[in-house]
């Protein structure tokens, strides 16, 4: 059985120094010894630090592969806390979200 994190708590591994860790469904990853393994750079990586992979994995298709899945579950920490709401679908899916505005 794996711990419970928050949200919050995966929030506060942002970089080396503090760990990474990411998310993925309800599970939690420590994928700091993967950084400067990533086929697609470290910074690419590093964007996703603290929080979901969805986001990157919708614009980054290459990831949708069951031998990718397999390599991040060897890296797992822990799982999201029940009690934590599931992020907003739009959310999910727009790596965008949380950008300023933009004009038209």
């Amino acid at each position: 059985r794996y711990p419970l994190y928050t949200r919050e708590e995966v929030g506060r591994h942002r970089s080396p120094r503090d760990r990474v860790w990411v998310t993925h469904g309800t599970e939690v990853f420590d994928v700091t010894d993967f950084v400067e393994l990533h086929p697609g750079g470290a910074d690419k990586l590093l964007l996703a630090a603290g929080g979901a992979l969805e986001p990157f994995w919708a614009l980054y298709a290459v990831h949708n592969q069951p031998h990718v899945l397999e390599l991040l579950r060897e890296y797992k920490v822990g799982e999201l806390s029940p009690a934590e709401a599931p992020p907003a679908p739009d959310a999910a899916q727009d790596p965008f979200a949380g950008d300023p505005p933009r004009h038209p």
